[in-house]
């Protein structure tokens, strides 16, 4: 493509340098037409994916739910590329269900490159949820349906609450991988952890604990040393008041210290989810019969 494209600027320059029959000119024109249409068709080509179930491979069942928002949300996010074309999933479901198959189907790998031609589709994503350890991850297969080249995607968060970032994640590598749009990301930090907010709240709440202490220790001496009987009812309830006050203070700077030793201790290793992907290479046995009456055997590698 750059040596026609080099070859017809130089032509194009040609025809203001020198005066050209009408023959000749109308050849560079239907060339440089043809040329143009080739490039503009080739710039708005656009890629058909399919997207098929994400299973819960783990025995919790609260993540059976994530088997019903992953796809919704990939789906979402993947249809921000004018260059994918998804395929509905209620269409997909259609097509496969008048040939007796499901989108479990599209879990197999072994099936999928036929489901993906019936589909008509380049690609076709599937996948799975796991638990592992404390860690939850999100595996994407990317299956090329020319080829059968399988690209695994997978984002692993920390915690179960970023299930929105995950997939933000994860679409955005595979959208960088199918298009070659924006740029790869491996890693995520997400949210700084609130420590020094809990250490300004333990501060705070221990200088107001100190304080009502300090009131219902002077109230309390002012109720033992008061000789005037007037005066016993209002300094009792006084004192009993900032008592109360300086327990419930006190238990609040107690939870709020806690707090603040919990996320300084989570907050010495960095919360964040991280990407990785791996190309899973077809090999196919090759034989083929030569010219010259020579069986070779070999490999072919699809890559």
């Amino acid at each position: 493509m750059i040596r026609i494209s080099m070859k017809t600027n130089i032509h194009i320059k040609r025809l203001f340098l020198k005066r050209l029959r009408p023959n000749q000119f109308s050849q560079y024109l239907l060339f440089f037409l043809i040329f143009w249409f080739t490039n503009l068709s080739y710039s708005f080509a656009q890629i058909t994916v399919a997207l098929g179930e994400f299973q819960n491979q783990s025995d919790k069942f609260y993540l059976d739910q994530w088997e019903q928002t992953i796809p919704d949300l990939l789906q979402t996010r993947l249809s921000e590329s004018e260059k994918l074309i998804m395929l509905e999933r209620r269409k997909l479901k259609e097509i496969l269900e008048e040939q007796a198959l499901s989108l479990t189907g599209l879990t197999d790998s072994s099936n999928v490159r036929e489901i993906g031609t019936l589909l008509e589709s380049d690609y076709i994503i599937f996948g799975s949820i796991n638990e592992i350890g404390i860690e939850y991850r999100i595996d994407a297969s990317v299956v090329k349906i020319s080829t059968g080249q399988t690209q695994s995607e997978k984002v692993v968060s920390p915690d179960r609450d970023h299930l929105s970032q995950m997939i933000d994640l994860l679409g955005n590598n595979i959208l960088y991988n199918l298009t070659g749009e924006g740029e790869y990301r491996d890693r995520v930090k997400l949210g700084k952890s609130p420590t020094l907010y809990f250490l300004g709240a333990t501060v705070g709440l221990g200088i107001g604990t100190l304080i009502a202490s300090n009131q219902y220790q002077k109230y309390r001496d002012d109720y033992q040393n008061n000789t005037e009987l007037d005066k016993f009812d209002e300094l009792y309830d006084k004192a009993n008041q900032t008592k109360k006050i300086s327990i419930a203070l006190g238990s609040l700077t107690g939870a709020a210290l806690a707090g603040t030793i919990y996320f300084w201790i989570r907050g010495r290793s960095p919360s964040e989810l991280y990407a990785q992907n791996i190309y899973e290479i077809n090999t196919v046995p090759y034989l083929t019969y030569s010219e010259k009456n020579e069986i070779i055997l070999g490999i072919k590698i699809n890559y």
